[in-house]
């Protein structure tokens, strides 16, 4: 998964205000219920303008990093 943080927004020739937040995510045929885990999980993050705000104004990768997992920290790795 990537994603990509364009503050003044991406215009795309739309009447609608241009994105400013693209997310990539590459996923196998099979795994349908990972991808919409994460499209929710993303949908979740977004729909706060606190946290929109939060990743508009986060000027490295560390910051946007800690934005994302103010709420939902990393899942702990397997030992």
């Amino acid at each position: 998964a990537a994603l990509a943080i364009a503050p003044g927004g991406i215009d795309f020739g739309t009447e609608r205000d241009p994105p400013r937040f693209i997310y990539l995510m590459l996923t196998s045929a099979t795994s349908y219920g990972r991808y919409l885990g994460a499209l929710a999980r993303i949908a979740r993050l977004m729909v706060i303008p606190a946290r929109r705000q939060a990743l508009l104004d986060a000027a490295t990768p560390t910051a946007v990093m800690s934005v994302l997992e103010a709420e939902h920290p990393p899942a702990a790795q397997p030992r």
